[in-house]
């Protein structure tokens, strides 16, 4: 995925702030890859900034980059916030980045709803000891 963005044409944004998104822009700025700006939901946007970008919302992040390339980063499990993801990757190209929390394997799995279209990527890590022990179920 980096080898991509390295030779992306669009502007790249960051949704989300955290530890995540502090270990996505290493490895961005380990590439070479300049980023563009970070945006997060609109209840998180409070006029502050996250490591040298101004933090704005996602219509205005539309306004000033248009076609953007987004990378998720962060997790959840609220449906709404997963409807407002899956709204932003109907609109825009959105990237997920495996980004492994611990020094650890990790199990991409990516499963497409037949139906709807929609992929859909989880991502589990584990000690090594419960990844075998989850293979072999």
């Amino acid at each position: 995925m980096w080898e991509y963005l390295k030779k992306a044409k669009k502007p790249i944004v960051l949704y989300g702030m955290g530890n995540n998104a502090d270990r996505i822009l290493d490895k961005l700025y380990e590439y070479g890859i300049e980023v563009s700006g970070v945006f997060a939901s609109d209840d998180f946007v409070r006029g502050h900034s996250f490591r040298g970008h101004q933090v704005i919302n996602y219509s205005a992040a539309c306004e000033r980059f248009g076609n953007m390339i987004i990378l998720l980063c962060f997790g959840t499990q609220r449906a709404d916030v997963m409807q407002r993801i899956v709204k932003i990757a109907s609109e825009q190209e959105l990237l997920v980045p495996d980004m492994p929390l611990r020094a650890s394997r990790c199990l991409t799995l990516i499963l497409r709803e037949a139906m709807q279209g929609v992929l859909k990527v989880f991502t589990i890590c584990l000690p090594m000891s419960n990844l075998k022990k989850c293979l072999k179920m």
